[in-house]
């Protein structure tokens, strides 16, 4: 089962849902692979579980054709995002593996690399521990009294 496949489970099991408003298109140039611009739809995505509430922005190419996100979707770029911090032994470490080579763009990756910790805190607290560990991972831990999944 791929990645996307499992997340989307979990969301079901733990029926987490979301409502998303969209916030049109918008062109951004993107600097880091080429200096072409791109489309793409704006979201403003909001989860929900347990009585948690977590609010995102979130952007899809515009090959979507302005079709709003999947609860999983969301989930699993988020986890993305985290999850690179998680592999990266320091900020040094992830600059490399997300291809942040010049020292001109210390300022981007800096913001970059605080997002994705932001990201990975706020998903933590929505989660809860132990869920955050299944979802991040695939597996389930006990963390202090906490049941295990």
């Amino acid at each position: 089962m791929d990645n996307e496949d499992r997340i989307a489970e979990l969301v079901k099991r733990d029926h987490i849902s979301m409502t998303c408003r969209h916030l049109g298109s918008s062109i951004v140039r993107d600097t880091w692979h080429t200096t072409a611009n791109t489309f793409r739809d704006d979201w403003t995505c909001t989860l929900r579980f347990a009585g948690h509430r977590l609010t995102t922005p979130f952007h899809m190419g515009s090959g979507h054709n302005g079709k709003a996100p999947t609860v999983d979707m969301v989930l699993d770029a988020l986890l993305l995002d985290a999850n690179s911090v998680n592999e990266a032994r320091d900020f040094e470490d992830w600059c490399a593996n997300m291809g942040y080579e010049k020292i001109s763009e210390y300022r981007a990756a800096r913001q970059a690399y605080n997002a994705c910790v932001r990201i990975g805190e706020r998903l933590e607290k929505f989660l809860g521990p132990v869920l955050y560990v299944e979802y991040m991972y695939g597996e389930c831990e006990e963390i202090a009294d906490e049941p295990t999944c």
